[in-house]
């Protein structure tokens, strides 16, 4: 046996030991950091660039009878009794670099979930829009913006559809290519974008065909989430704006499985088609036959339109073998399950064993 003497002793020397570590890392710890103060006084200041960030400075110069006003900062243009228009845009260049740029009409679509994009990011519906605003626009030829230079350049609308009605929609692309520093080797692009809304003859309200549902599909967003996509189009040449947009699936044989979506503050190119995503979440996607009710509400009008749909086997399985959430909560129900039938079982057995036992002692 140990004695309690010789214990306390070594205890002590422990003790001892642990101290003169924490004194020598404190020693050590001192050191470094006044050597970091130290080493501030000895920095060396390397050369500053002064190259100013590429921009560009855009000014619309709006015409008196610009629809909506001259505050608008983007073009809204009556073409009734006009064959043809020409409209200035003042670029400015505040750095000191050249700048190089370039002119582009993109025509307004529509993108998923309802927003508008005036980049020419998706492709015209020629089915909805026979003859886009972007085939009447002239754009100015690409040029170099000196520093500390401004210019005007003008860009020519032509009348090609008479007598149309409704909007028409695009923007003019003002595409700046520079570089950000004088050593650099990446060359940054910047897009301003000016919108240029054509306005033709009034539509009648009786005239408008409304927001149509056009068919369903699954796929998974840009975020990777799991969603029903119905196709939408509005086939109208009129923005939507301030719409509110309620889809929403019921099975027809099982009314209990049904999936639905609510969208505020929408805005809807005119002539334009775009999907709206009803996210699955956790939920499985039941193949069949469901009943799709779309209610819109907007500033030109309300409407409810109803559409039978079918969600084939394929492409639920594929949905949920892709649905991270769905999956997770199946993992976590079916282990769940399995421990519930593990501890019924090993009742069921110490149950039966206890059972047996106490029959055994009674027929002793």
């Amino acid at each position: 046996m140990i004695k309690k003497a010789e214990l306390t002793n070594a205890y002590k020397k422990n003790i001892w030991r642990v101290l003169l570590l924490i004194i020598l890392n404190g020693l050590l710890l001192l050191s470094i950091a006044s050597g970091s103060v130290s080493a501030k006084s000895h920095r060396i200041k390397s050369k500053v660039d002064n190259t100013v960030p590429m921009t560009v400075q855009v000014l619309p110069k709006l015409p008196p009878d610009n629809l909506g006003g001259r505050h608008l900062g983007y073009f809204v243009l009556p073409m009734v009794d006009h064959k043809e228009r020409k409209e200035t845009v003042r670029l400015y260049n505040p750095t000191n670099q050249t700048i190089k740029i370039r002119f582009k009409a993109a025509d307004a679509t529509t993108n998923n979930n309802g927003s508008v994009d005036y980049t020419g990011a998706h492709a015209v519906d020629h089915s909805l829009l026979k003859k886009p605003a972007s085939s009447m626009i002239k754009v100015p030829q690409s040029l170099k913006l000196k520093p500390q230079a401004g210019r005007s350049v003008t860009f020519t609308v032509k009348n090609v559809a008479d007598n149309f009605k409704g909007q028409k929609a695009a923007a003019l692309n003002i595409i700046a290519d520079g570089v950000n520093a004088n050593r650099s080797s990446i060359r940054n692009r910047y897009v301003y974008a000016i919108g240029v809304v054509l306005q033709g003859e009034k539509l009648p309200k009786r005239q408008l065909q409304r927001l149509k549902v056009s068919g369903i599909d699954v796929g998974l967003t840009k975020a990777k989430k799991a969603a029903i996509r119905v196709k939408l189009a509005n086939p109208d040449a009129t923005y939507l704006k301030q719409t509110k947009l309620q889809v929403k699936l019921v099975n027809r044989k099982y009314h209990f499985f049904k999936y639905q979506d609510v969208k505020k503050d929408l805005k809807i190119a005119p002539n334009s088609s775009f999907k709206d995503d009803i996210l699955l979440g956790g939920k499985r996607l039941v193949p069949g036959v469901y009943r799709l009710t779309m209610t819109a509400k907007t500033d030109r009008y309300h409407q409810t339109a109803t559409k039978y749909v079918e969600i084939t086997k394929n492409k639920a399985r594929f949905i949920n073998a892709h649905n991270y959430l769905y999956l997770k909560y199946r993992n976590r129900l079916l282990i769940g399950l399995l421990v519930l039938l593990i501890i019924v079982a090993a009742l069921t057995i110490g149950l039966r064993r206890r059972f047996k036992r106490r029959k055994k002692d009674l027929n002793e």
